[in-house]
């Protein structure tokens, strides 16, 4: 009954308008913000209850420090490294975190082989740049790609505190990469963006879910994250910041 009288032509403008007020309200497409407004920076302050003083936090697309500089601020005795793989940009980052211990700067790409590839862009340091060529940016310079498994290995890091990954649309690459570290149960927390980009490298979050079987998955807000239900309702592209942690350290937190 109440689909016969409202799913109606003359409500739709009524029902579209308030379908994206609650899109905003869950945070949806707040992941195109600066740290501090996208919810990220609750996220951090979250783990500072949980993770070491002294934590391994990889960043994976590391642009110019933006996110960085927010994970020194909570956590400024932790190693941090990241991971850039454009060289312009490679460049700006170092500038933008000099002075700032406890930095591994690695001017590589994590994705789900080693090899090399096109990184396309729209300017120096843009924040949208894509391995993608359908993304439709205008320059492009060959970058080098690696696995986070083959990185930890020949590092000699054994297990990651927080891996955050922004990478346009590779996110799921990126952790096809740490198939063993994440099968070994050597990660303990992951921020993965997911968005417009993934319709183009054809993903969606159920493919998230069965990745990360071993995590709970949440949804950022504002001030913290929300349970993430592995639901068709769900599959949706603003792009948005995602939290996994694994089920076996859950019970040992109070959200």
């Amino acid at each position: 009954m109440f689909i016969r009288t409202f799913a109606v032509r003359a409500l739709q403008p009524f029902f579209y308008g308030l379908y994206k007020l609650a899109l905003k309200g869950m945070n949806y497409g707040a992941a195109a913000f600066e740290p501090k407004n996208s919810g990220e920076d609750a996220v951090l302050k979250m783990l500072s209850a949980w993770l070491p003083k002294n934590a391994i936090v990889f960043d994976v697309g590391a642009n110019t420090g933006q996110f960085a500089k927010v994970v020194k601020t909570h956590f400024p005795k932790s190693q941090l490294h990241c991971f850039e793989p454009s060289i312009s940009t490679f460049e700006l980052l170092k500038e933008k975190l000099n002075g700032v211990s406890g930095v591994v700067f690695t001017n590589i790409g994590l994705s789900n082989t080693i090899t090399s590839q096109q990184l396309y862009f729209a300017e120096r340091g843009s924040v949208q740049a894509s391995l993608n060529v359908e993304a439709g940016f205008s320059h492009s310079e060959e970058v080098q790609l690696t696995t986070l498994d083959a990185y930890c290995d020949a590092t000699g890091i054994e297990s990651i505190d927080f891996l955050k990954i922004d990478v346009e649309g590779y996110e799921y690459h990126a952790l096809q990469g740490a198939a063993k570290m994440l099968a070994e149960k050597r990660i303990t927390y992951i921020q993965f963006e997911f968005g417009n980009h993934q319709i183009i490298t054809r993903h969606f979050l159920n493919d998230f879910h069965q990745l990360l079987s071993d995590y709970a998955i949440y949804r950022v807000v504002q001030n913290g994250v929300y349970p993430l239900g592995n639901s068709v309702f769900n599959e949706l592209f603003p792009v948005t910041n995602y939290f996994a942690v694994r089920k076996d350290v859950l019970q040992s937190h109070k959200w």
